[in-house]
């Protein structure tokens, strides 16, 4: 998962925490995301191989604009 510690101290120059250690941490509820989607899926009366489409667009999507931000497409 990576380093927890705010690393600051630096011996060859000036003590700063920026560019240093991970200084903010993020948590996900996977149990509330799976239950979200769900009433998501509901609400728009989808059967499973139209959620199924709609993910996989979305995925689909995701990953061209990743690529092409990093002039790989």
């Amino acid at each position: 998962m990576g380093c927890r510690t705010r690393t600051f101290e630096n011996i060859n120059g000036y003590k700063t925490p920026v560019g240093r250690g991970n200084i903010s941490f993020t948590a996900m509820n996977l149990s509330r995301l799976a239950i979200e989607a769900v009433k998501e899926v509901k609400e728009e009366n989808l059967s499973y191989d139209d959620f199924l489409k709609k993910v996989s667009a979305s995925l689909y999507e995701n990953i061209i604009r990743t690529y092409q931000k990093m002039n790989i497409w």
